[in-house]
């Protein structure tokens, strides 16, 4: 009965922070991202890390309210993403179903970190702790750091969940990251495959495949590596599915990874670096792997 008083106020709690205020015609006020964001959303961590708050309303409020009113602001922006993933993860403990849509919108917050512009050094201070200045390459890091390690794995566990697989496979036409030549693309798709080997099912892996397929035909200049990641990851759920005896499934994605595999090297140079090189021997073995567990006949797409 507590359990469910506790969820009734939390839900309750976080509707109660949109992300955006509305006026009286109900269109959404922008607000100026307010000097010192920094310093409020480093609080903010510091009190929920720390027990601080009864419920988690407040903090989900400042965390959207700095996704909505700082968009030029990295530093903002990457607090506000690493606060929302630990909500959404709190939620998800819980079992509270907001949890999907507070993880979507952690995804959103950092794919906003990503593009936001490069900025000058900050050191915030909060209390009796000690200073911490951010800088733009910093931050980026750590939020690739989040999304690869946690974000992810949380986000492939729950694919089978609406909100959260209808994101991983919604459509992109343009890369979604545009700093450091599209290296969080990498990061993320790094995640996708870390927690298909680790947090996957054999029901939740279309929607995380769907995505690492999107990221690699948007975001050209990680193409290479992000085939090798796709194809490492078709590999591994062909090989779960096969253990789990649904062997069509099987095969269709071994398939997929076969024929990756020959487009992979049909567009590899004839003179090959020594990093090219070890992937294309790598990819010897994974052929050898998905062969194996190619075993019936995949029907066509329609």
């Amino acid at each position: 009965m507590l359990h469910k008083i506790f969820m009734a106020v939390l839900v309750m709690a976080i509707a109660a922070y949109p992300v955006a205020a509305q006026d009286s015609s109900g269109t959404e006020e922008s607000k100026p991202c307010p000097e010192g964001a920094e310093k409020a959303l480093l609080t903010t961590m510091i009190g929920l890390s720390s027990g601080q708050y009864d419920d988690l309303g407040k903090p989900y409020g400042i965390a959207t309210a700095a996704v909505a009113q700082c968009p030029d602001n990295g530093f903002a922006l990457g607090l506000a993403a690493s606060m929302l993933a630990d909500i959404g993860m709190r939620l998800g403990k819980a079992q509270s179903d907001q949890a999907p849509r507070v993880l979507v919108e952690a995804y959103e917050a950092v794919i906003a970190q990503d593009n936001a512009p490069a900025q000058e050094d900050v050191t915030v201070k909060v209390g009796q702790y000690e200073p911490i200045t951010y800088s733009t390459e910093g931050m980026r890091a750590d939020v690739d750091e989040m999304l690869k390690t946690n974000l992810m794995l949380v986000l492939v566990g729950g694919s089978r969940d609406y909100t959260v697989g209808s994101r991983l496979r919604k459509s992109i036409e343009t890369c979604p990251y545009s700093s450091r030549d599209q290296l969080r693309a990498l990061r993320e798709a790094e995640g996708i495959v870390s927690a298909l080997e680790t947090n996957a099912d054999g029901y939740n892996h279309g929607a995380p495949l769907a995505r690492l397929e999107a990221l690699r035909l948007a975001c050209g200049k990680q193409a290479r590596p992000l085939a090798l990641q796709e194809m490492q990851a078709l590999m591994d759920m062909a090989e779960k599915l096969d253990d789990l005896d649904r062997n069509r499934d099987a095969s269709c994605l071994a398939d997929e990874g076969l024929a990756l595999i020959e487009k992979y090297r049909a567009e590899s140079r004839p003179d090959p670096d020594e990093a090219e090189a070890a992937n294309l021997s790598k990819l010897k073995a994974w052929e050898e792997t998905m062969k194996r567990t190619s075993v019936v006949t995949c029907p066509d797409a329609d």
